[in-house]
């Protein structure tokens, strides 16, 4: 279900893919959706999403009371948790596997390594504002 290497980012309009008030829009509204808060839980401060060429300097550093960290995309860091007894790496990790902006529409997909679930997220910009019309959750 990870690609990897495959991660793809395709833009109808680079000037709108570097717009940093529609990106930072999509990117909060995605962490901020209630199946991607499933993954996250009270004690939750930090989240730690692994580097892509699509994220740039206006991805969020802090959404709500959570700390965003952007970490190298290493072996290490991508090592899916089965459980955490299993090791002492308990960071909440994840990956963008797809970022796919339109003039009027993105398809964001996102991978936790922490609960093996990947989640597709459709928004449609509206009077301005990005908004999730769809959004599912694939569990391995």
């Amino acid at each position: 279900m990870i690609s990897g290497l495959g991660i793809g980012c395709h833009s109808d309009s680079d000037s709108n893919f570097r717009d940093k008030s529609d990106t930072l829009q999509i990117v909060v509204s995605c962490l901020e959706n209630e199946l991607v808060c499933r993954n996250l839980d009270s004690d939750t401060k930090d989240i730690f999403i692994l580097k892509s060429r699509f994220i740039n300097a206006v991805w969020p550093k802090v959404v709500g009371s959570i700390k965003v960290h952007y970490i190298e995309g290493t072996d290490a860091s991508r090592h899916i948790i089965r459980s955490l007894k299993e090791t002492s790496d308990r960071r909440i990790r994840l990956s963008v596997e797809k970022f796919d902006l339109r003039k009027d529409s993105v398809s964001v997909v996102l991978y936790f390594f922490s609960s093996v679930a990947e989640h597709h997220l459709e928004l449609k910009k509206e009077d301005g504002k990005w908004k999730i019309v769809k959004s599912n959750m694939l569990i391995e």
